[in-house]
């Protein structure tokens, strides 16, 4: 929002190799700041669905690509 401590977001993905062949991905998101307490029924209600479906949309899209080899 322009100035540190009031709103501030951290955005994470990791991608995880699995020993069964496949991958694990996690997604995280940190608010931080002096207004996070005022926008905290937003976030709960637009931003979590909205992960969600990335989420969702993300695992259709992997899962109808074909796996190609490393190298």
């Amino acid at each position: 929002m322009g100035s540190r401590g009031l709103f501030d977001a951290e955005h994470t993905f990791t991608i995880r190799d699995l020993d069964t062949g496949g991958v694990q991905f996690a997604q995280e998101e940190r608010f931080r700041g002096l207004l996070v307490p005022l926008a905290a029924r937003s976030l709960t209600r637009h931003t979590l669905p909205a992960f969600h479906a990335m989420n969702q949309a993300l695992k259709e899209r992997v899962e109808r690509t074909p796996a190609t080899s490393p190298g």
